[in-house]
Order: structure tokens, then sequence, then C-alpha cells
């Protein structure tokens, strides 16, 4: 849909059910832009469901049974389940714009109309409607148990209606190993016997290094080059995502996490540009039940994109290293409030397990 065939756009704001349904027997296209504002998610606000409304939901399957080409635009800052429309034959996009600020209408157009092609990812993890009713809202643990499958891209063991980063594009892409990097650890994850290493090794390394840092998770690990190939037929930018996952510490393990990202813009049809995914030690670790940042033995595996286009596997071995340290309260004593943290900190004891004692008041 070029923006130089559009003629006419016609918009009719919602609340008069006969005009939107008039408005849609009458169009090419309809798009129908709806969602939440802050006047139903805000910080002083909870919700009961993640579901669309009723009526919204009734008025998108009364225009999608025109047989017209249909573009839902969701408008939010949080959680809707899209699952009606994902399913629907009659609807045959959903644009995301979340919260888009005085420009976004023109975004989406620009988007929509082919002026620009969507490079954009997920920012959340979409969860079905249901989800509401599996985990207490009491229950803050990201971590999966008995009585909750987990929160987040890291530790949700459900189907998300839409994972965590998924976006399409107006063209496909194509992910290899560069042959660009000639740094030894680089290099070596070039390897197909997957490349090991020692954990004593890599901490030595960063002490004796040229340009020693103030942090040691910041001790470069690797740069992985990717070459990301546009192999279809219109020019667009791609994010490359690196994702890291395996089995390292403590059971249960993350599905994966993010380690670097960067993004590559205009890659015309047919080109294929480089891209270079810095990682630190600290990429590699997890965070233990005291809190502090560790580097653990086991297997692990780089991954290029949420498909994964691209699977690097390496590991590492010896005995654990603590990357950095989260200060721990010495002699607690819950009869009374922490001994780290000042008396008037605290207003009549709200939030606090222990007894105010003494006068606050100034």
């Amino acid at each position: 849909m070029a923006a130089e065939k559009i003629t006419t756009t016609k918009f009719v704001k919602g609340g008069d059910l006969l005009k939107i349904l008039d408005a849609g027997k009458k169009s090419d296209v309809i798009v129908y832009v709806a969602g939440i504002d802050n006047s139903i998610e805000d910080e002083s606000l909870d919700r009961g469901s993640t579901g669309w409304t009723c009526a919204d939901l009734d008025i998108i399957e009364q225009l999608s049974e025109y047989g017209k080409p249909m573009i839902i635009v969701q408008m939010d800052g949080g959680q809707l389940d899209e699952t009606p429309f994902k399913n629907s034959p009659n609807i045959n996009a959903i644009l995301w714009a979340g919260y888009p600020g005085q420009s976004g209408g023109t975004a989406i157009f620009d988007i929509i109309t082919g002026k620009v092609a969507p490079a954009g990812r997920l920012p959340i993890t979409q969860y079905s409607a249901e989800y509401v009713s599996q985990v207490p809202m009491t229950e803050i643990t990201l971590r999966p148990s008995d009585r909750s499958p987990g929160r987040t891209y890291k530790w949700y063991t459900g189907e998300p209606v839409y994972p965590f980063a998924y976006g399409l594009h107006y063209t496909s892409f194509h992910a290899s190993m560069s042959s660009k990097s000639n740094a030894s650890t680089a290099n070596s994850l070039n390897r197909k016997d997957g490349p090991s290493f020692n954990i004593a090794e890599l901490m030595k390394s960063c002490d004796s290094s040229s340009s020693p840092r103030t942090f040691i998770e910041d001790c470069p690990f690797t740069t992985v080059n990717v070459d990301i190939k546009n192999t279809g037929g219109t020019a667009s930018d791609y994010v490359t995502l690196l994702f890291l996952g395996g089995k390292f510490g403590p059971k249960p393990y993350p599905n994966k996490s993010l380690v670097a990202y960067k993004r590559a813009h205009n890659i015309t049809a047919g080109a294929t540009i480089s891209v270079a995914l810095n990682l630190t030690l600290g990429s590699l670790s997890r965070v233990d039940e005291n809190g502090n940042m560790v580097l653990y033995p086991g297997d692990y595996s780089l991954m290029v994109d949420i498909e994964s286009k691209l699977t690097i596997n390496f590991s590492l071995r010896g005995g654990q290293a603590i990357l950095d340290k989260w200060p721990q309260p010495k002699n607690v004593d819950k009869t009374d409030p922490p001994n780290w943290i000042e008396l008037k900190y605290f207003a009549a004891g709200y939030g606090s397990e222990g007894v105010i004692k003494g006068n606050l008041a100034s």
C-alpha cells in the first residue's frame, strides 16, 4: 500500500459504532487504533485483566467481516493479549505502537504505507490473558515454582503470545559468523569442536590487562562479529540480538539472557553488513542467592536473534569466580531495625519488620 496511492483518509473517533462500521464499509483498507492509556494503566491503578475490552473485540470482529485488508494498531505501555487477532484470518497485521509521542501518527503512517521499513522489537513478553490467574500478584519472584510459571523471557515456562524481542520486517535476513575477528578468543569461537576457556586464566588475563578496569566484570571476553545479509528485496534496518543460554550455575537455568545488541542501518537488498557484538566477563555471569555476580563453569551457547539464526557453543572450566560481591548485612536483629539503616529512615515502623523505638518527631 504505497502512500502515493492513498487519496482519502477518513478518521472516525471511537464511541459511535454506526459511524465506525459505515466508515469501514466504505474504505479500501481499515486501520483500527485502540488499546489503553494512563486512565487505565498507571502506577496507582491496578488492572484485573490483560485482555482487550469486549467492546473493542466486538467492533474489530464486525469490521474484519467486511473482507477488507485490516490492521490493528495497539497503543499501550503494558500488556494486552493479542491472541484473538493473531488467530484471526481476517486481520492482516498488528502494529504495536506503545506510547509513540507527538510524531507517533506520522511514524505509524510511514510504517503502514511502506515509506519506512519496520525494524522494531517487542520490549516485553506478551502473556496470554489467563496469565493473571496463574500468578498471584503477591508472588514477585521471577523463577518458576509451584505457584508461578515464571516471569519475563528469562524464566517464563509457558508459551507467550509473542516473545520478547519479536518483530517482523518487510524483507528477510540471514546471519553468519564473520571472518573479521582478529582476537584469539573470538577466533576460537569459530572452532567446530566447541572451544573451552579456563576461568582462572580469564580472571588472570583481566588482572594483567594493560588497561586495568575499575570493575572486573567489565573485562573483555570477546567480540562476536556477525555478517547480516539482506536476502529480500527491501532496504531495512536490522537489530542484531545476541542471547546467552546454557547449563551453568545452580538450577533452574534461565531460558536465555540478552547480552548484546546493535542496530545495523539501511541494509539494501542483497547487501551484507558486519556487526560487532562485544561481550565482557559480566556478560557470562549469573547472580547467586546473595546477590553476588558469579562466573560459573559449564556449557554456554550464544544465539543470534530469538529464532537462533546462528548458534555458537563453548564452555568454561575450572572453579567458579566471583566478579562482584554484593554487600551483606551483618548481625541483623529482626526485633529491631537493621543496624545498617538509620532509625529515622522509617516512618512509624511502616515497611519494616523491626519495632521502632523512641520518638521520631524532630
